[in-house]
């Protein structure tokens, strides 16, 4: 005789488990969407403008009269080359901070992509449990019909094969 090892409590409270589980997977993508959305996006400098195609009407390029003095001091000077440097690497940091906290909608949505990917295969794997459970208990009412009416001699053949 085939026996069910589940009690009803246990039962419910996976459910309840289940049904949690999903509700937060499908809240928390459904929060962050606005979000996401009220986001602005990135926008990248407009384009400078064409150069004249005349050269002579083109201006010169810029190039300041202390540039060689500054070049030469900076060669004797370390600690004011350190500096410089320091500085500008903090610049260049914060500038790529800054693009890379206001470019991260596509961040979410593949965080949203994700979510629902893993939420999808929670479901499949959920209903493919449900279905291999419900197909135990098939066999086993059919094991219990088979052990019940066919008697000793066919029941222990049924159970060698």
């Amino acid at each position: 005789m085939l026996t069910t090892t589940t009690n009803p409590p246990q039962v419910s409270m996976r459910i309840f488990a289940t049904v949690l589980l999903l509700s937060a997977l499908l809240v928390i993508p459904a929060l962050v969407a606005p979000v996401a959305a009220a986001a602005e996006p990135c926008r990248l400098a407009p384009p400078p403008p064409p150069p004249d195609p005349d050269p002579s009407k083109r201006p010169p390029p810029y190039e300041s009269e202390m540039r060689q003095q500054c070049e030469d001091e900076l060669d004797r000077d370390d600690a004011w080359w350190f500096n410089l440097e320091g500085r500008l690497r903090h610049q260049v940091h914060k500038q790529a901070a800054a693009e890379v906290t206001t470019n991260n909608r596509h961040v979410v949505y593949a965080y949203a992509a994700m979510w629902l990917i893993a939420v999808g295969f929670v479901v499949l794997m959920w209903r493919k449990q449900q279905a291999l459970r419900a197909e135990i208990e098939r066999l086993g009412r059919e094991l219990e019909k088979a052990e019940g009416g066919g008697g000793g001699a066919s029941g222990g053949g049924g159970a060698a094969a």
